[in-house]
């Protein structure tokens, strides 16, 4: 075990969820003092739009978002920006 850990308390949350995600985070805040979020399914039809009421009643930063199921799927989230690599648009 590293010294001081855990260094980070991460919680993963299904961006499909729902509104259900802003009662996982409040538990798992309470509990365990999150220091980030880690969200999968953001290209699903939820969209993360519960990453808004999260924002505003639990402002825990996010780290990483799941876009894909390759490994271009994952994606970091640095001050408040995206960074990957630029989206591929195709007209169908």
């Amino acid at each position: 075990m590293l010294e001081g850990a855990p260094h980070e308390t991460l919680l993963v949350i299904d961006g499909n969820t729902g509104q259900n995600a802003l009662t996982q985070v409040k538990a798992f805040d309470d509990a365990l003092q999150l220091t980030g979020l880690v969200i999968t399914k953001l290209d699903g039809t939820a969209k993360g739009g519960v990453l808004a009421a999260i924002a505003r009643v639990r402002p825990v930063p996010v780290y990483f978002i799941g876009i894909g199921e390759k490994i271009e799927g994952p994606a970091t989230v640095q001050r408040g920006r995206l960074r990957r690599r630029p989206a591929r648009i195709s007209a169908r």
